[in-house]
């Protein structure tokens, strides 16, 4: 895997929750550093009891980001409720193309109804499964010998870089340069980028 597809894999999970275990895990790392500084004597000792702690607290948010799925523990916009998010995911579904004939996955849905969620990642989400979408599209129509069809998904690949996804206020640098490869390997006829792309990035 190349560091571009690393960084598309990261960017597509973008709005994963914090789970509320994984909440209680980092409260209980915190509260048993702080608990532990009180039992110290001294103002020095107190001192650095407490940036052990806030140092504890980063190590332990890193740690949650990297776990699993890789879900990111923050957004540049902060935090949202996954009702807030529910209704972002629902908003970009209405608004974000898709073949014709195709249909969202169950899967992009809030899947813990008590965690916390990146605000912005339900629409970069829904926008990285459509790239899914109209990457298959064009493969389909490349197999099936349907130029029409083809050069639909391929203007459609192209119109990825007016995305949010895209253009947005922090986008990843390693997912722009994926969505170039797409656009100009769909616009030139070569589907082995779009295949590799598939294959790492998009759910069966």
């Amino acid at each position: 895997m190349t560091t571009d597809d690393l960084e598309a894999r990261l960017g597509a999970t973008l709005g994963a929750p914090i789970t509320a275990a994984q909440r209680r895990v980092l409260d209980a790392r915190v509260t048993a550093r702080l608990a532990s500084a009180k039992t110290r004597t001294g103002s020095s000792a107190r001192r650095r009891s407490l940036v052990a702690a806030l140092v504890v607290l980063v190590l332990a948010a890193s740690a949650v980001g990297a776990s699993a799925a890789m879900r990111n523990t923050e957004s540049p916009l902060g935090l949202a409720s996954a009702d807030e998010y529910a209704h972002e995911l629902d908003a970009a579904k209405q608004v974000v193309p898709i073949p014709s004939g195709a249909a969202w996955p169950s899967y992009l849905a809030v899947s813990d109804w008590s965690a916390s969620y990146s605000r912005g990642g339900g629409r970069s989400q829904v926008e990285f499964v459509a790239v899914c979408l109209w990457s298959d599209s064009w493969l389909e129509a490349d197999r099936s010998g349907d130029p029409a069809t083809r050069a639909t998904a391929a203007a459609a690949l192209r119109d990825v870089r007016t995305w949010e996804i895209y253009t947005g206020s922090a986008p990843i640098h390693g997912m722009r340069a994926q969505f170039d490869r797409l656009a100009e390997a769909a616009s030139r006829g070569d589907p082995a980028p779009i295949q590799s792309f598939v294959a790492l990035n998009c759910t069966p």
